[in-house]
């Protein structure tokens, strides 16, 4: 396989992987939120859910509280992705011939939107990180003030929003200017 044929293939994979990920983070982000604005006990989703719940001796409440973490661990991920997107497609056109000339202005122009657009998909993004962090947290406080025998005061939930609000600060303290 030529060079370039290869080089388009990696940046074809590049664009596609991005692209996947940063849909699909806050999406699963928001059913897990919804999730947890359910009214009663939880039954797990799948039967695998409830295999492992089995297999982990707790019930399906405490297994999606215990899946926070992952929230705390894809947001930088998702961060990462989603800025260099815009470069990357504008590449994947160019090299694809979708995109056959772009004078500097046009270059800027798009460059400048892909930014502006990333950071509020960005803000919007740890904000459902937040509000789903926070559902869980409240959950779970409610639930432990229900059954004694439950004497943590922190979980998962807690912990992870705490941290998540220490990563998500960066973000936040960024002027954001969208509309110049």
């Amino acid at each position: 396989m030529p060079a370039s044929g290869l080089f388009t293939w990696q940046l074809t994979g590049s664009v596609a992987v991005n692209t996947l990920f940063s849909t699909a983070f806050p999406v699963f982000t928001a059913i897990y939120a919804v999730r947890g604005l359910k009214d009663g006990p939880i039954e797990p989703a799948s039967d695998s859910e409830a295999r492992l719940a089995k297999k982990l001796d707790i019930d399906a409440e405490t297994l999606y509280e215990n899946y926070s973490p992952l929230i705390l661990i894809g947001f930088p991920i998702f961060a990462v992705n989603i800025q260099p997107l815009g470069t990357l497609a504008l590449l994947w056109g160019r090299t694809a011939g979708l995109i056959d000339h772009l004078n500097d202005d046009q270059l800027e122009s798009a460059l400048s939107g892909w930014a502006k657009f990333s950071q509020v998909y960005t803000w919007l993004t740890g904000g459902v990180c937040v509000a789903a962090l926070g559902i869980w947290s409240w959950r779970r406080q409610q639930r432990r003030k229900k059954e004694s025998k439950m004497t943590l005061i922190v979980g998962a939930p807690e912990v992870s929003l705490v941290l998540f609000a220490a990563t998500f600060l960066p973000v936040i303290t960024q002027p954001m200017e969208v509309f110049p």
